[in-house]
């Protein structure tokens, strides 16, 4: 074979494999579905991101369809649906191995960002303590990540209150009677109240807003109250029991149980403006 023929042949075969390269391609369309209803799409884009970064975002209609987006096969992705109604999340998504252009069809969830909606609720402190759960420093770190990726989203975090025992005062000490009258009478004053001591609840609030003192803005995006409406007491039970005795009749009694319940928190949704 000639060398302008190799030439020639070589061409064309890089030809057929860009050809083949370029129609192994998905078109992916489909739906974002809140799990809320919203007031509107305006606004909500949906983005594709591939493992070098690079991005792929088109908008939403006002059905909160989608469409036209073209990604390679076999690729995981970052999905990411954005918005002022929206809550910002990304979502893994890998596409499927195809050799040849595929058009595919794929919903997405998102959370609404409706005000008064709640994002979770879970047993934060145990009952006199303030150490923050397990479950419930997990639920935190999620809610800095989504703070992160939200910055136009604020939100409020509702502690059950733990009534308190009033503080103990120190009793004044006795005077001691002086041998001698004094022509002037010295004024006793109270005993003074220790200003160190802080209440279980006001721990509650310090131990929360030092977990989360990363999250930017956190004074103005972050409102922790205390809900005295459901304050977090002991569970108790009463149950009658028969004793029976030797010779009389079998007298009854009965056994009260009390079982300490957890302190719970409930975050939910403020607002969320655009940024």
């Amino acid at each position: 074979m000639s060398f302008p023929a190799i030439v020639v042949t070589l061409f064309f075969a890089l030809l057929y494999m860009s050809a083949a390269q370029i129609g192994a391609t998905i078109s992916i369309s489909g739906t974002v579905k809140p799990d809320e209803p919203i007031l509107t799409f305006t606004g909500v884009n949906i983005s594709f991101s591939d493992p070098a970064g690079k991005e792929n975002r088109t908008k939403v209609d006002k059905d909160g369809n989608y469409s036209s987006v073209i990604l390679s096969p076999a690729t995981r992705y970052k999905v990411k649906i954005s918005g002022a109604n929206i809550i910002a999340i990304a979502h893994d998504f890998e596409t499927p191995n195809v050799e040849k252009f595929t058009e595919l069809k794929q919903n997405f969830t998102a959370i609404a960002a409706n005000a008064g909606k709640t994002l979770f609720m879970t047993e934060v402190f145990s009952p006199t303590k303030a150490e923050l759960s397990t479950q419930a420093k997990t639920q935190l770190d999620k809610l800095i990540e989504m703070m992160k990726s939200n910055r136009g989203l604020s939100v409020k975090i509702a502690l059950q209150s733990e009534k308190e025992l009033p503080l103990k005062k120190e009793a004044p000490k006795p005077e001691k009677k002086s041998k001698k009258k004094s022509k002037t009478t010295a004024e006793t004053m109270p005993a003074a109240v220790s200003t160190n001591t802080v209440s279980i609840n006001q721990q509650r609030i310090n131990v929360i807003q030092e977990y989360l003192k990363d999250v930017k803005s956190r004074e103005k995006r972050i409102s922790i109250i205390l809900d005295s409406s459901t304050p977090s007491t002991l569970s108790t039970s009463s149950e009658t029991v028969s004793e029976p005795k030797k010779g009389k009749k079998s007298s009854k009694t009965t056994v009260t149980t009390s079982v300490q319940i957890p302190v719970k928190l409930t975050c939910s949704v403020l607002s969320m403006e655009t940024i």
